[in-house]
């Protein structure tokens, strides 16, 4: 809060310092958030709070945030084509963190000039009548083999001591709390896309 009102007060040439203050006291905030939504989640006390969204609008929310922090600087984040507004009714909170989460993970996988492609459509699973939104989460980079067999692992990472949560917590989240599944493809050719699929109310759009 202070640093929000130190960016009204100060004059302009501060302006890039407090923005880079305000992203970075953002982004912790967020951490703590994440952490305590997954320690009430491993204990099963994590409370789901369900209520209509739109998959568009949880899209750009997401995008914006990542947007602004020093891990997308030289990256580009886009919106995949043919992406489609979903009314979808789940846990917005939950599922901002799940796409977060899988976001961060592709920033921290690409290299300068890299984009990554962020998108939502309705499908059907064959054989039912159901209505599903999917969403997707592409970068260039493709996964060893050895990542690929324990990137839901809890604890496991490429990336140093004290990580390896991100993956983990989507499966968790969205598979023990909001009803869906999540899984991902990824070959050298066409880089890695995580996927969560939710099922929704709403019919296929027309």
């Amino acid at each position: 809060g202070l640093c929000q009102l130190l960016r009204h007060d100060l004059p302009a040439r501060f302006g890039a310092d407090l923005d880079t203050l305000v992203n970075a006291a953002e982004s912790l905030i967020d951490q703590i958030k994440f952490q305590k939504d997954l320690t009430r989640a491993e204990r099963r006390e994590l409370i789901v709070e369900i209520g209509l969204i739109d998959t568009l609008d949880v899209l750009r929310d997401v995008m914006e945030f990542y947007r602004r922090l020093p891990l997308a600087r030289d990256k580009t984040i886009e919106t995949a084509p043919g992406s489609r507004s979903i009314a979808l009714r789940t846990d917005r909170s939950l599922l901002l963190r799940c796409l977060g989460n899988l976001l961060k993970n592709a920033l921290e996988a690409s290299r300068p000039g890299d984009c990554v492609v962020v998108g939502c459509r309705a499908l059907r699973p064959e054989g039912t009548s159901e209505t599903w939104a999917r969403f997707s989460v592409h970068s260039a980079a493709a996964l060893s083999e050895a990542v690929r067999m324990q990137i839901f692992k809890r604890a496991f990472t490429t990336k140093g001591d004290g990580r390896g949560l991100g993956a983990y917590s989507v499966k968790l989240f969205v598979e023990n709390y909001l009803g869906g599944r999540v899984w991902f493809e990824s070959t050298a050719e066409r880089g890695t896309t995580f996927f969560i699929d939710i099922p929704c109310l709403s019919e296929l759009p027309t």
